[in-house]
């Protein structure tokens, strides 16, 4: 399979690949301990990177979370923090 240089890391098919190489890189920074902020953060590099269903599938997954740890968990499968 052949990727353009906007994709992250996604399947033939369209789903999303957990810890794939091209995740996007993601700013969080001390003001980010509000789940909510992260998640913004998270939703907001994977648009930038043009893989919307991707940003989409986050947020849907990480309200399912029950825990801070939980999203934080969700967001490395995503996103590269840092």
């Amino acid at each position: 399979m052949k990727r353009d240089e906007k994709s992250t890391s996604t399947r033939r098919d369209g789903g999303h690949v957990p810890f794939g190489p091209n995740r996007p890189r993601c700013r969080l920074s001390h003001a980010d301990a509000d789940v909510f902020a992260i998640m913004g953060a998270a939703q907001r590099a994977l648009r930038d990177a043009g893989d919307h269903a991707a940003a989409r599938a986050f947020v849907q997954r990480a309200f399912r979370c029950r825990s801070y740890d939980e999203v934080l968990a969700l967001l490395v499968e995503y996103v590269d923090p840092y």
